[in-house]
C-alpha cells in the first residue's frame, strides 16, 4: 500500500510541475558535442581524413540522415556516407578532399537514444593541407614522337594521352594513345588508327565522365584531307575510325572536343571551302544513345568570311559555349561566339570584340576560352598592344572587353574554377626592368588572376629572377579556386619543367618547383589536367639522355 502511495504522490507532483511549467531536474538533458576530430578550426588536415564527432550519449541511429548531417566546401555540399557507433558519428567522404580548402560540418536534428535533443545546431570546420609534387616517372618512350601530346582527364582521375608517331613500318604517321587508370597506371601504347597506309595530323583526345574517350585527327587519303574520329569504349578499346568531315583538298584544322555531364560530346572545327579558300566553323554532336549527328555550320554560314581557331566548353547544365576568330575582309578582325543550349541547339552568332588592322591596332590573335561548371565563361585574346578579356554570365551576357595589360604577349593559356575565378598565363619579353624581374631582355612566363570581387589583377612574372628564357606555359584550377601553372624554362644548362602554385587563400606562392626530377638533358611541352579532388597531372616530353635525344612522355603528380 505504501508503494502505491509513493507512486501516486510522484505522479501528482510531476503532473503539477508540467501544468505550471516548473523546471524539473529529472528532465532529459540536452545532447552535447564532447569532441571533434579534426578539432574545430584545425589546419593542415589530411585530405583523406574521416571526420568524427563524439556526443554526450549514445545516438539514435534513426535520427542520423544526410539531410541532418552535412559537410560543405566553397564548391557546395560534399557527397558523404554516415556511420554511427554508440555516441560517435563518423563522416565518410566519398571523394578525396580538395587541397587548402575549408570544410564545414553541420549537424542538426540528431537525437540521443532516449530522445535527447541538441540545444543548438553543431558546426565545426577544418582546412585541408596542400598537395605536393611526387617523383617524375616515364610513361612511354616511343621510337618517334611528332609534336606534343594531347592530355585529357576526367573527374575520377581516368586519363588519356594521344600523340602522333610513325607506324611500325615507319612509312606513315599514325595517332597513338595510352590510358591511365588510378591504381593500375598507364597502359601499353596502342594505335588509334589501324590503317597504316595513310598519314594523320593534329590529334586531340577527350575523356568523358564514365572513362570512355574520343580522339580526333586530320588524315590525308585519296588526294584530300578529312576529319576522323574514333571512340574508346571501356572494356573494348578503340573503335573503327569514322569520317565526320570531308573536303576535296584542304586541311581540316583546329578540331576541339567537349563532353557534357551525360557523356554526350560536341566537336567543333574549321573547315575550308575548296572553291573560295575561306573557312567556316562546323559542329557535330555525338549522342551516347544514337551516335554521331549531322555536321552544321555555327558561324552563320557566311561564305566569304575566313573563320578559324574554334574552341568549345560545357557547363554543368549541359549548355556549351563556342568562340572563334574571323577575318571577313582582311582589315577587320572579330572574335565571335555562339551558344548551344541543352534541348534547343545552337543560337545566333554574337561578336565579342572587333579590331581593325592598322599601324596603331593589331588583329585579334590567340583567343582562348574557359567555362566554369556554374556557367561563367571567359574569353581572352591578344590585340596589340596588350591582352584583352571578356566575361559571360547568364544574367548579363558578354561584357565589354577589358584591357588586362598593355604588354605584348603570346602563347596564352586560360583556366577557370567552378565558382568562376580564372587564371591567365602567357609568355612576354621583358624589355624594361619589372618588380619581379630586375633583369630585362629575356622571355618570362607571366600570369594574372581574376576574381569577381577585384577583377583582373596586375600581371606578374612567375619564375625566379634570372636571365634565362621560359616558354610553353599551361594552367589549371580546381573546384576551390586553387591553381597551378607549369612551363618549360632554361636553367643555364638545359630546359626543365617548372611550376608555380596559386592558393585561393593567399594568392601566388612566389616559389617555383622543378617537377622533371630525373631530367639531365631537356624537357619541353608540358600539359596539365586536374581531377575532382584537386590532384594535378603533368605530362611532358623529356629526352632520355645525352646519348639518346629522342624524347619520351614523362609524368608527375601533385597530390
Amino acid at each position: 500500500m505504501r508503494i502505491w502511495h509513493d507512486f501516486a504522490s510522484r505522479w501528482v507532483a510531476l503532473t503539477l510541475l508540467s501544468i505550471f511549467n516548473i523546471p524539473c531536474w529529472s528532465q532529459t538533458p540536452p545532447l552535447k558535442l564532447i569532441s571533434a576530430s579534426p578539432a574545430n578550426n584545425a589546419t593542415d588536415v589530411s585530405r583523406t581524413v574521416t571526420p568524427t564527432l563524439n556526443f554526450s550519449t549514445t545516438l539514435n541511429r534513426a535520427s542520423v540522415s544526410p539531410t541532418r548531417v552535412t559537410m560543405s566546401a566553397p564548391s557546395g555540399v560534399q557527397p558523404i556516407n554516415l556511420s554511427v557507433t554508440d555516441s560517435q558519428l563518423t563522416l565518410l567522404p566519398r571523394n578525396k578532399l580538395l587541397p587548402i580548402t575549408k570544410y564545414t560540418l553541420n549537424v542538426s536534428g540528431v537525437r540521443g537514444i532516449n530522445g535527447e535533443a541538441l540545444a543548438a545546431p553543431v558546426n565545426t570546420a577544418f582546412i585541408t593541407r596542400d598537395g605536393a609534387w611526387q617523383t617524375a616517372s616515364l610513361i612511354t618512350h616511343p621510337p618517334s614522337v611528332l609534336g606534343t601530346a594531347s592530355l585529357a582527364e576526367n573527374a575520377t582521375g581516368a586519363a588519356f594521352i594521344a600523340w602522333l608517331q610513325f607506324s611500325p613500318t615507319r612509312e606513315h604517321v599514325i595517332p597513338w594513345s595510352s590510358r591511365y587508370l588510378p591504381g593500375l597506371g598507364w597502359s601499353k601504347p596502342v594505335m588509334i588508327q589501324l590503317d597504316e597506309t595513310i598519314d594523320a595530323q593534329s590529334v586531340v583526345v577527350a575523356v568523358d565522365h564514365s572513362g570512355n574517350a574520343l580522339a580526333l585527327w586530320s588524315q590525308y587519303a585519296a588526294s584530300h584531307w578529312s576529319l576522323r574520329a574514333s571512340r574508346y569504349t571501356r572494356g573494348v578499346g578503340w573503335g573503327t575510325a569514322k569520317v565526320i568531315a570531308n573536303d576535296a583538298g584542304l586541311l581540316v584544322t583546329d578540331q576541339q572536343i567537349a563532353f557534357d555531364a551525360d557523356d554526350n560530346a560536341l566537336v567543333v572545327w574549321a573547315q575550308p571551302n575548296s572553291f573560295t579558300g575561306k573557312s567556316n566553323i562546323y559542329a557535330v554532336r555525338y549522342n551516347v544513345a544514337s551516335g554521331w549527328g549531322v555536321a552544321e555550320t555555327i558561324d552563320g554560314n557566311v561564305q566569304n568570311m575566313n573563320a578559324y581557331s574554334p574552341a568549345v566548353r560545357f557547363d554543368a547544365q549541359g549548355n556549351a559555349t563556342s568562340i572563334w576568330q574571323c577575318n571577313p575582309d582582311n582589315v577587320t578582325y572579330q572574335l565571335c561566339t555562339n551558344r548551344y543550349v541543352a534541348g534547343t541547339g545552337w543560337g545566333e552568332v554574337a561578336i565579342i570584340a572587333t579590331a581593325s588592322y592598322n599601324v596603331n591596332s593589331d588583329a585579334i590573335y590567340e583567343a582562348r576560352l574557359a567555362v566554369s561548371s556554374s556557367g561563367v565563361a571567359f574569353a581572352v585574346w591578344t590585340q596589340n598592344p596588350g591582352i584583352y578579356a571578356s566575361r559571360y554570365t547568364s544574367a548579363g551576357g558578354w561584357e565589354s572587353p577589358t584591357l588586362v595589360d598593355d604588354t605584348y604577349v603570346y602563347d596564352l593559356k586560360l583556366a577557370t574554377s567552378a565558382a568562376g575565378d580564372a587564371i591567365l598565363t602567357f609568355v612576354w619579353r621583358v624589355e624594361t626592368p619589372q618588380p619581379h624581374f630586375p633583369s630585362a631582355g629575356h622571355y618570362v612566363v607571366g600570369a594574372s588572376h581574376y576574381s569577381a570581387a577585384t577583377g583582373w589583377e596586375p600581371v606578374r612574372g612567375l619564375q625566379a629572377n634570372d636571365a634565362y628564357d621560359a616558354q610553353m606555359p599551361e594552367a589549371v584550377m580546381d573546384a576551390s579556386g586553387n591553381g597551378m601553372v607549369a612551363w618549360s624554362g632554361y636553367n643555364g644548362f638545359f630546359y626543365r619543367i617548372y611550376t608555380t602554385r596559386y592558393r585561393a587563400d593567399t594568392g601566388w606562392t612566389d616559389v617555383r618547383k622543378v617537377i622533371d626530377t630525373t631530367n639531365t638533358n631537356y624537357s619541353s611541352n608540358p600539359v596539365l589536367a586536374v581531377d575532382q579532388s584537386g590532384d594535378v597531372l603533368a605530362v611532358w616530353l623529356q629526352a632520355a639522355g645525352a646519348n639518346d635525344p629522342l624524347p619520351g612522355f614523362w609524368e608527375n603528380r601533385f597530390q
